[in-house]
């Protein structure tokens, strides 16, 4: 692969007389000079590719682009044409050097001129001299023909997923006697910059593609949540102290919907924290004793010798110590629900 020329002057003395004595020296010389270039292209590469990562727009990173193009590579005049999906044209994006006016000009049908040819084709174009090319537009309006003399022109296009989406292009006088290789490492310059654009363009395209996902999902888990009432901050009604929208939740909230119509004992269970009292209470809600009380008790507090009286109670003088009658939590329950908190700490005789 051979590298881009990124010295910002370009290089003007004639080749040097070579004699067989002169040879090795001079070749070595050039190779010496090819590693360098070699090395400052990927700097300079490294830096465009970094630009992009500032910018969460695409757009906003072009101008830094071709900065660095103009400066450190010593491309001049810089362009990005992007195409209006609206229009089906292509536009100037950004521009080194024009100003607003003349990129509202720069727009480009599908085939006119080398930008729209690059865009049609989907290969890059290169002219020695600019002001010998007859399909060259000068949209913007501000080049003269004498100023065009001896400008090499490049114009490669922009790729997105297999398809042609914008072409960049830019120029450089080049004088000597190595203005083939100067122009070959050039084209392979600016086709590097396209693949960090395009991978860039990728990037994005992933990105809003994701948020359009994640933001459908949300409307879809609104709309899910709205059509089962949970429309109140993720509860299932005002009145529930259980909030969540999430799919665990909702396969809760549909259980609950279930069985709280039933009669049905049910069994809660979960770590420590999770919320088994809410589920008991919301279970009572919704149920058909919803009127009635809701008695919690927890089981893993009382001790061993007091369980059986505290759960279905006692008459006075049952044992030492009853000195009056006392109800029992089940008893306290009728008409509503009971919630046995740490059931599994009861000793098995008690708990069966």
């Amino acid at each position: 692969m051979q590298p881009a020329v990124v010295e910002t002057s370009p290089v003007s003395s004639p080749a040097p007389e070579l004699s067989p004595a002169g040879m090795a020296g001079v070749e070595a010389s050039s190779a010496l000079r090819e590693a360098e270039w070699e090395r400052a292209e990927l700097e300079l590469l490294f830096d465009i590719a970094r630009t992009f990562d500032k910018y969460v727009e695409l757009r906003t990173a072009l101008g830094p682009l071709l900065s660095l193009m103009e400066f450190r590579a010593g491309l001049n005049r810089g362009m990005v044409t992007l195409l209006d999906r609206a229009t089906g044209v292509l536009k100037v994006e950004e521009a080194f050097g024009l100003n607003a006016e003349e990129k509202r000009r720069g727009v480009y049908r599908l085939g006119e001129g080398l930008v729209g040819r690059v865009f049609e084709t989907g290969a890059p174009i290169v002219v020695s001299n600019l002001a010998r090319e007859p399909h060259f537009l000068n949209r913007a309006g501000n080049r003269r023909q004498e100023d065009m003399e001896g400008l090499s022109y490049y114009c490669v296009p922009i790729r997105s997923r297999g398809n042609v989406i914008g072409t960049l292009s830019a120029e450089r006088r080049i004088q000597g006697e190595d203005g083939g290789r100067r122009m070959a490492w050039d084209r392979s310059f600016l086709e590097k910059v396209s693949l960090i654009i395009s991978d860039s363009a990728k990037l994005r395209e992933r990105i809003m593609e994701e948020q359009f996902r994640l933001h459908r999902e949300g409307e879809e888990a609104d709309l899910i949540e709205n059509s089962a009432g949970w429309g109140q901050g993720g509860r299932i009604a005002p009145e529930s102290g259980i909030i969540g929208t999430s799919s665990s939740m909702r396969e809760v909230y549909n259980m609950l919907s279930q069985v709280a119509p039933s009669e049905a004992t049910v069994l809660i269970t979960g770590e420590s924290g999770t919320g088994k009292e809410l589920v008991a209470a919301e279970l009572h809600r919704l149920s058909r004793r919803a009127a009635g009380p809701l008695v919690k008790l927890n089981c893993a507090a009382l001790p061993e010798s007091i369980i059986e009286s505290e759960l279905f109670g006692h008459e006075k003088g049952a044992f030492t110590g009853a000195t009056a009658q006392r109800k029992g939590r089940f008893e306290l329950a009728h008409s509503g629900s009971i919630f046995l908190d740490e059931i599994g700490e009861l000793p098995p005789p008690d708990s069966g």
